[in-house]
This record gives structure tokens, sequence and C-alpha cells, in this order.
């Protein structure tokens, strides 16, 4: 084992770590102005990659999604392995390339790290806007995004503009240049507020299920909803079952996860219009863990009403261990209602 090379490597990634402990802002500034305007520079890093650049609108904030990841099997540059992020920046622009003064909000402990930068994830930069902020108008606007790496050598800088989800423009920005007498005096009055139930606790034998006026654990004989194993012996799964009078549909906003709740997200109660749904009515619900853990799905009863919100009650199953000797899962399930 080569210890010399190895404690070379560590010097460097230290010294990668020091330009940011000491306040070095300098390998940040890869887009600059020209007479006022932020230049967008077109010679990215290949060693830097960036997949999956969107923004959506969740209630009255636009969050963003991406992730951004490290090439270090560049042979030509014997530091390679010893690239890691040290900086990355947030500039919004306005349809004029001009700076928006607005102050992005998102995980400043996010560099220095060698590991990739998820824009949507809580355990990384965790990007959002909240389009209420009255600095916003009628117009189109565009996130900027600078990631810096360093192989402690040399900088590396990539950036890509990602634009505001057009919805924020028809539903949410374009709404401001409306007289404020016409307005009501707070938006959320005329909301439908969806409260969420305590989380529940169920397996996959069958043998229990959800019964969705009271939020409780039942017997699968009285339940609105039965969890059940599914998929093969060597990777099981869990499958959702609707009782008689029950439907499901895909919650279409994929922008809730565990931790990552509307009301947190948002900052204020869970609104019925937080939740898109699909028209596609199904009654069962295969590859509940393949297909990933979150606010996914609703359940929808024979009394529905969607202007009410009654008889609706999206459901995220999350926080799945691993199945057991007999392929049965433990997990839990989160349910929101009308309040």
């Amino acid at each position: 084992m080569d210890f010399k090379k190895i404690f070379l490597g560590s010097v460097i990634a230290m010294g990668a770590f020091g330009l940011i402990a000491c306040g070095d802002d300098s390998s940040t500034n890869a887009s600059n102005k020209d007479n006022g305007k932020i230049v967008i520079p077109d010679n990215n890093a290949p060693n830097i990659s960036a997949n999956g650049l969107v923004s959506r609108v969740s209630g009255d904030t636009l969050r963003f999604k991406g992730i951004y990841g490290l090439d270090r099997t560049d042979e030509t540059n014997e530091n390679s392995s010893n690239l890691l992020f040290t900086a990355i920046k947030f500039q919004v622009m306005n349809s004029a390339q001009q700076e928006v003064q607005y102050q992005v909000i998102y995980n400043e402990a996010v560099v220095p790290t060698a590991n990739e930068i998820d824009l949507n994830s809580m355990m990384s930069a965790f990007v959002k806007i909240n389009l209420k902020d009255p600095i916003f108008t009628c117009d189109d606007y565009s996130l900027v995004v600078t990631v810096t790496a360093n192989d402690g050598a040399k900088d590396y800088f990539r950036t890509d503009v990602i634009p505001f989800d057009a919805e924020a423009k028809t539903e949410l920005l374009c709404k401001n240049v409306e007289p404020a007498s016409s307005a009501s005096a707070d938006p959320g009055l005329n909301e439908i507020i969806m409260t969420p139930c305590e989380e529940l606790t169920l397996t996959s034998n069958g043998e229990q299920g959800i019964d969705l006026a009271s939020c409780t654990v039942v017997p699968a004989a009285t339940a609105n909803i039965v969890f059940v194993k599914s998929g093969t012996k060597s990777e099981p799964d869990v499958t959702a079952n609707a009782g008689a009078g029950i439907t499901f549909v895909n919650i279409t906003n994929e922008d809730y996860a565990n931790g990552s709740w509307p009301e947190v997200v948002n900052n204020r109660p869970a609104y019925l219009s937080d939740f898109k749904t699909s028209t596609i009515e199904k009654t069962s619900l295969p590859t509940l863990i393949e297909n990933g853990e979150g606010l996914s799905y609703a359940a929808k009863t024979a009394a529905y009403n969607p202007t009410t919100g009654a008889g609706f009650y999206p459901f995220a199953v999350y926080d799945s261990d691993f199945p057991d000797k007999n392929g049965y899962y433990t997990f839990k399930v989160k349910i929101y209602r009308v309040q």
C-alpha cells in the first residue's frame, strides 16, 4: 500500500477545504456581470456533471431538482481522484438577464463535500424560493447555479440556468399585478386545509389495514386499504389493495417525501390545492417499496367531493425497514384528510 500517496491525497483534500474555511469567495464567481447582465459561461468543466435540472411549484414555494456529480477517472490529471465540491452559488435572473437581489434558500453546509450535490434533498442542498416575496413580478425568471470543484491544485466550474416552472408565472407571479382591493387579505383564507393524521405503523402480512374515516389501524376485513406482501420470494414488495368503494389515484406533483411534507416544505398548513392528481383510478398499487417512498398516492371514497375535499385522502408509505424472514415489511403510513 502506498502510504505516501494516501498522505499526499489527504493533504490536498484538506487544502481544498481550506479554500472555504478561509472565506476565499473568488472561486464562486464563474458567472459574472457585463453591463449589469449576468453572463453565462459556455465552457463548463467536463469533470462536473449535472442531471435532471428542473423546477416545480409546490404551494407558494418553487423547488429545484437535479444532481451534480464529479468524474474522478481522468487519467491525464494525477489529482483527479482528489476532486471535491468546494463551493456552490445561486443567482436569480430575470428575462433581461439582470440579477434579482433575492437570497435563495438552501443548505449552506452542503459544501465542501466529496459526494454529489442534490438540489432537492434535505440531506444536501435542498434549494427553494419563496414565490410570494414581493421582489418577484410578472416576469420570466431563472435560477443560475454555479458549482466549483477543486482537486487540490486547480478550480473547476460549471454554471447552469434552470428556468422557473411555467406554473410559477401563470398561477402565482402574474397574480401579483391584481389590484390589492380585489385580492384576499390572506390567500390561505380561501384554501381548504388538509390535516395529517397521526402516523400509523403497519405490516404487509395482510391481517390489518386502514380505516380512512378514523385514520386508524383495523382488521383487514373492515379496512378501506389493506397492505399485502407481493413480489418474489427473493425480492418481496408491498401492494396496497382498495376496499369496497375505494379507488386510488397518483399524486402527480412529486415534491413531497419523508420529512419533506407539504406543511414542512411550505411552512404553512397543507392545502387541498397542494395535491395534484391523475385522472386514472386504480384499485391496487403494486410495488410500493420499489417505486419509492413518499407522498405519491391518494385514496378516494364513493363520497369524494373535489370542491370540498371530502372523501379525499392523500397518503404516503415511508420508513420501511428490511423485510423479515417471511418477506413481510413493516412501515409507516401518513394520511391527510379535510380538517
